[in-house]
């Protein structure tokens, strides 16, 4: 090989590396997929009955969803925002009901942590930590 041949592939490589550095490092740094389904359950926590979780978030970082208990009887409506340090704040509305809460929390890349206030229920002041993963893909032609 040629010192000139030696060079261009050293600059190749040096520019396909400084390319996908920073790719890497905000893939590894942000733990949250958007436009993925994230779908789970949290536990029964003193009085709070389990909860069932469907949320989105999209490519602006809102977030849209439904939280759902007594068997999915009854649910609430969830929209708010994920912020750049992965905290977000939801607000949520019982669907047909009275009933309106706060959830505040983070994620890192296993799991959630929730915190839910407002309810004037069994729910207030409880912090729930979920190991997460996502369930589905949301968009695209379906086939």
């Amino acid at each position: 090989m040629t010192s000139a041949t030696r060079y261009t592939v050293l600059t190749i490589g040096m520019i396909s590396l400084a390319a996908a550095a920073p790719l890497s490092s905000a893939l590894a740094l942000d733990p949250v997929m958007r436009g993925e389904l994230y779908s789970f359950h949290s536990n029964p926590v003193g009085t709070c009955p389990g909860l069932d979780w469907h949320v989105v978030v999209d490519g602006d970082n809102s977030v849209s969803g439904i939280v759902a208990w007594g068997r999915m009887k009854h649910f609430a409506n969830i929209t708010g925002n994920l912020n750049a340090d992965h905290t977000f704040k939801l607000d949520a509305e019982e669907v047909g009901g009275p009933k309106k809460a706060i959830v505040t929390g983070n994620v890192t890349t296993g799991r959630a942590t929730l915190s839910i206030n407002g309810t004037g229920t069994g729910c207030d002041g409880k912090t729930m930590i979920i190991e997460r993963a996502p369930s589905y893909s949301v968009g695209g032609d379906g086939g």
